[in-house]
């Protein structure tokens, strides 16, 4: 467990509520180790983890997934390759946020000097978000944020996967997204 995650779970680092406008500064300033869990969700997770040795299989059957061999290699291309749920550990966010994980099959592009998404995922990623979140949710795209942990901040580097914040998104409509691949 780093010392950060035992610093929260003893209570010797205070885990703030973070509100919306936080996480987007969070995000937009690429900060996105500020994202914390708070410390019982943390514990929560850790115990996830002892009963879950093997993260890759106990994901894989939470998404229904087999295997991870795309059906398609492009990223968000095929619906039998991406699915939406939520995250199960959220970090500490105001109750407005909803917190979600894409998870896709297909490999996410990265720059190798620094972790970051290239441009062409990103846009992939940006259209999706688009098109699932805002178009379909009638939301302000002021109310939608995603971003994508660097591999030092993933618990699962295994399956590649992204985060989608939704802020004030009644709770009808987030039943209906989850499980789904999203508009592709």
């Amino acid at each position: 467990m780093p010392d950060r995650d035992k610093q929260i779970i003893t209570g010797k680092l205070v885990t703030e509520i973070m509100d919306w406008n936080e996480a987007q500064l969070v995000i937009r300033e690429n900060r996105l180790e500020d994202f914390r869990r708070t410390p019982d969700c943390l514990w929560s997770y850790y115990i996830w983890k002892k009963q879950n040795p093997d993260i890759l299989e106990s994901v894989l059957a939470k998404l229904g997934w087999s295997d991870m061999t795309p059906s398609n290699p492009e990223l968000l291309a095929d619906p039998a390759d991406v699915k939406i749920l939520p995250n199960d550990f959220p970090y500490a966010i105001d109750p407005s946020i909803t917190h979600l994980v894409v998870w896709t099959k297909t490999k996410i592009p990265y720059v190798s000097s620094n972790g970051d998404i290239t441009d062409e995922g990103r846009s992939k990623i940006d259209a999706y978000v688009h098109q699932t979140f805002v178009s379909a949710l009638n939301k302000d795209p002021k109310d939608v944020l995603w971003f994508r942990n660097w591999s030092a901040l993933q618990s699962v580097k295994a399956i590649p996967h992204f985060h989608v914040l939704l802020r004030n998104v009644p709770q009808k409509d987030i039943d209906k997204l989850v499980g789904s691949p999203g508009t592709i």
